[in-house]
Order: C-alpha cells, then structure tokens, then sequence
C-alpha cells in the first residue's frame, strides 16, 4: 500500500470529531428511549391488570322489583290488593380451578410478550449496528477517494511541465483529468449515500447522529459449529416455544368449561296482604349443544399449528445462520486475497510507476495503477464492511444485544 493509501485507511478509520457519538451509546440510547420499545413495556404493564384481573368475581347482580297490582271485582268494589317487593343478589361461581386456569394463561401470555420485547431489542441492535458499519464504510472510502483525487491531481500538475517538451504528455494529462473528474463522482454519491444513512442510523438510535466514533478492522473468522450452539438463546425460539406454553394454557381452560358455573341467587320478598320471604335459588347454565368441546378442538389445533410453526421457526433461524455465515466468510477470504496477494503486487508496481512519473514516465499507466489501487482499496473496505454487517446479522440470532 502507498503512502496516500495508508493514510487514507488511517483517517478513514480512526477520524474522530470531538462530538463524535459511539456505537456503544447509540446502542444504549435506543434500548432505553426507543418509541418501539416503549410501546411494547407499555402492553406488557397492561398484561399485569390482566393477571390481577384473572383472580377477580363476575361482578353480583342486584334487582329490585315492586308490584303494585289492585284488582276489582264487576262492581268496582275492591278486591284484596296484590302488592309485592323484592330485592335479590345474584353471583355467578367460577367453577374449581378456572381462576387458576385464567390467571396462568395470563402469565404465559406475558411471558411471551416479554420475549417479543427482547427479540424487537435484539433486531434494534444489529440494524444500528448494521448501519454503523455502512457510516463507517461510506466515510472510509470518501477519506480514501480525496487522497487518490488529490494523488491524480498532484500526477496532473507535474505532467504538465512536461507537456511544452513532450507531445505524448497532454493526451495522459486528459486522460489523468478524466479519472479525476469519476473520481469527485463517486465523492459525490457517497456524500449523498452518507447523509441518507445518518439519517436512517438518527431513527433507529433516536437521536440525531452527525459524526460517528468508529474503527472497522478484519478479525479472525469464527468457527460455524460454535456458532451454532448459540441458537439456544434465539429469542424468536425462545418467543415460539413460549407461545406454546400460552396455548396449552388457554386449552386448559377451554377444557375447564365443559363444567359450567353455578349461580346463586337469593331473594327477599315483602308483600302486603301476605307474611315476608326469602328465596335461595341455585342455578347453572346446561351445556346441550356441544359448542365447549367445539372451542377445545379449535384450541387444541392451534396448539399443533404453533408446534409446526416452532419447527419451522427452528430451521429457518439454522438457515439465516448459514447463509449469513457464508456471506462473512466470503468477506474474509475476500479481504485475504486482496491484502495478502493482489495490493502488494499492485503496491509495488506503484512504486516503480511513482519514480517513472516524477521524471516524466508515462501518466496513462500511472493513471491505470492509480485505478487499481484504488479499485482494491474499495473492494478491501467493503469486505470489511461486509464481514461486520454479517456479523451483526448472526449475533441478532444468537441473540446478543450489546
């Protein structure tokens, strides 16, 4: 690598402005403020009404009834009147173990909940991180660009003191002046692709972010079988298989209702002509036409059908996994190749071409190595870009958060 090009890689990587944010606090700031987040503790806060309301009575029914009735005989003299008061409580009974029964499905319904919270979590951190890694990716190769700019123009200036001397100099100055104007183009469009992306990284730290304290660099590559023993902490998993649990919870009491409640009832009277009573009724509704079992079958097949899903849930993680690690380590042998074999060829040619230029070589080939290097340059720091993004992705399954 040439002496712009390591320094270019230098200030791309280590750059830091003093209000500069970190990935780590970005992080921070949004698993403790983010909207989406909040919304979701918000629900899991009402799940708890849920529980205490699970243990709670049906509310009694009072009733209160006069009947003033005055019957007459053809003559209109009066008959005995007929006059009554009541008043009566009525309280519906859950039936023995239904509250139990609700409050359980109540609890596992929050336990899935919760677990939600820390998948939504989990995914927040690795898209942060993912754009992270894209800001620092943009920013690296817009450093790297402005000193193969100012390389090309430093190549253009001393080749036109040869131009006067040499005729075959002004058409490498054109070319050299060509390269120089694709080169503020790619500026350009990652200034433009920068700005969107700190914007996207604004929304999902929720704070706005302008400068970002990051250092990118290849480390060693991972082996996949460790790797894949972290799955047991995915939390889509974790969230599946805790749905389950809320389902055979709700089956439970779906089977509970083949018992109806009973209600009691009881009632004073107070009549006019008559001595008062009271009434003690029990009652309870008559489960004839089958719609309990109806409601268990209907639960029991939603039982099986987030098994399946579980199932599903299981090999897809396993996959994402795979296809995610063969991304990385594609980066990796990428970034191996190009540092290990391709740019120190290429590093050297330039040296040999530099010591040709400043004594008036040829500047098409100049030009041609710069856009070489150049070229190697970008692909070395997009694989390391890309390694990282990867790598965020696979740390979302294993669910890490940090």
């Amino acid at each position: 690598m040439n002496t712009f090009a390591k320094s270019a890689f230098l200030i791309g990587s280590l750059a830091v402005s003093l209000n500069a944010s970190s990935l780590d606090f970005l992080i921070e700031n949004a698993l403790s403020s983010h909207p989406s987040l909040q919304a979701i503790k918000q629900k899991i806060q009402a799940i708890d009404s849920n529980i205490a309301l699970s243990r709670q009575f049906s509310n009694p029914k009072l009733s209160l009834s006069i009947n003033d009735i005055q019957l007459s005989d053809i003559d209109n003299r009066s008959i005995e009147p007929m006059q009554t008061n009541m008043i009566s409580l009525e309280q519906k009974l859950p039936y023995f173990g239904k509250r139990d029964a609700k409050e359980q499905s109540a609890k596992e319904n929050k336990k899935v909940e919760q677990l939600m919270l820390e998948e939504v979590k989990t995914e927040l951190v690795s898209r942060i991180k993912q754009s992270a890694y894209r800001v620092w990716e943009f920013t690296t190769l817009y450093t790297i660009i402005c000193k193969f700019e100012e390389l090309t123009q430093q190549s253009i200036d001393l080749n036109t003191a040869y131009s006067s001397t040499k005729s075959n100099q002004h058409m490498g100055i054109m070319s050299a002046t060509m390269s120089l104007s694709e080169l503020k183009i790619k500026k350009n469009r990652l200034l433009q692709a920068l700005k969107s992306e700190y914007a996207v990284l604004s929304y999902l730290s929720f704070q706005k972010v302008t400068d970002l304290d990051l250092s990118l660099k290849m480390h060693k590559l991972p082996n996949l079988s460790n790797l894949a023993q972290g799955l047991v902490n995915n939390f889509t998993i974790k969230t599946k298989k805790s749905s389950i649990d809320e389902a055979k919870a709700i089956l439970s009491l779906k089977d509970l209702e083949h018992y109806p409640d009973p209600t009691i009832k009881a009632g004073y009277f107070q009549r006019s002509s008559f001595e008062d009573y009271v009434s003690f009724t029990i009652g309870t509704a008559l489960p004839l036409y089958g719609s309990e079992e109806l409601k268990s079958e209907k639960q029991r097949k939603v039982v099986l059908e987030r098994k399946n899903s579980l199932a599903n849930t299981e090999l897809k993680v396993n996959s994402e996994l795979k296809a995610n690690y063969a991304q990385m380590r594609q980066a990796y042998i990428t970034h191996t190749i190009l540092t290990e074999e391709s740019m120190p060829q290429v590093e050297h040619m330039f040296d040999l071409s530099t010591s040709r230029i400043t004594s008036g070589g040829d500047l098409f080939k100049y030009i041609d190595l710069i856009k070489q290097e150049l070229a190697l340059e970008e692909q070395r720091v997009r694989a390391i870009g890309e390694y990282h993004k990867y790598e965020a992705k696979i740390e979302a399954l294993l669910g890490v958060q940090k």
